[in-house]
């Protein structure tokens, strides 16, 4: 017959009971061993950074979910970058480092938000700084192109407007006087048309100069930056003994309990 609820947490305390002396012992061993990882633990310093994405005209070169879906790969990171992050040794330190990042897109504005833990604040905050600028650079590539188009287009409309102006300047109508018996009036009636047509051309010219000059400058152009400086407090964030030892001691305690209950429900 299967044991009650009640019958069943009878044994629970029974094996306790008659094992206290163990239990606490396993526990107090594992807390001993929790103790020893926390004090042999290198402390660890976590340095934040959030990036604002490169953008041409007010349009960003990539999106903030695609640069931190890229941040993931093993291979986005320069050979310099992983030695300012102490990983420049291990066969796998790419994959380790994107691994230790953790990218996150923020919600309410187009950042990516990178962390790091190193052995002090200032490593973690070097590793960041190195990892920020392979970032620029790579979005610098993305950058160029669309760049130069606009650049083409500054200088096209720089062009044409001073086509338009030299034109303009061609027909003297300032003093030009209107007679309608004049034989000379339909050439006369022309140069102002075609001077007038010139005005508003390079009227027109000159604004779209202006828009595309003012696109090409901060803030609608800039290259990628941090949003703040990177924030690194000289911050032990890692494991403390205490936490160590006193998980240790709850697991050893609960592997004796359930040792001793195994042994009592199965060894008969």
């Amino acid at each position: 017959m299967e044991k009650t609820a009640m019958e069943q947490e009878i044994d629970f305390i029974e094996v306790i009971k008659e094992n206290k002396g163990w239990i606490v012992a396993a526990a107090a061993v594992s807390a001993a061993c929790g103790l020893a990882y926390g004090l042999l633990m290198p402390p660890q310093y976590e340095a934040v950074a959030d990036i604002q994405m490169a953008s041409v005209a007010g349009t960003m070169v990539e999106a903030p979910a695609v640069l931190a879906e890229k941040l993931k790969l093993p291979l986005y990171f320069s050979g310099a970058t992983l030695k300012s992050c102490e990983m420049e040794e291990s066969p796998l330190g790419g994959k380790e480092l994107s691994n230790r990042l953790k990218p996150s897109v923020n919600k309410n504005a187009p950042f990516v938000s990178i962390q790091f833990r190193g052995k002090s604040a200032a490593k973690a905050k070097t590793c960041l700084a190195s990892i920020v600028g392979d970032i620029q650079k790579r979005q610098e590539l993305l950058a160029h192109p669309s760049l130069e188009v606009k650049k083409n287009q500054l200088n096209t409309l720089e062009q044409k407007l001073a086509q338009a102006d030299s034109l303009r300047k061609s027909f003297p109508v300032e003093n030009l006087k209107f007679n309608v018996d004049n034989s000379q009036f339909s050439a006369a009636a022309l140069m102002i048309m075609t001077s007038l047509s010139k005005d508003s051309e390079s009227k027109d010219l000159r604004n779209q100069l202006s828009d595309l000059q003012i696109a090409l400058k901060e803030p609608q152009t800039k290259e990628t930056q941090m949003v703040t400086e990177i924030y690194a407090p000289d911050v032990n964030v890692g494991w403390k003994w205490w936490k160590t030892a006193f998980l240790g001691a709850i697991a050893g305690g609960l592997l004796a309990v359930m040792f001793f209950l195994a042994r009592k429900m199965f060894g008969k």
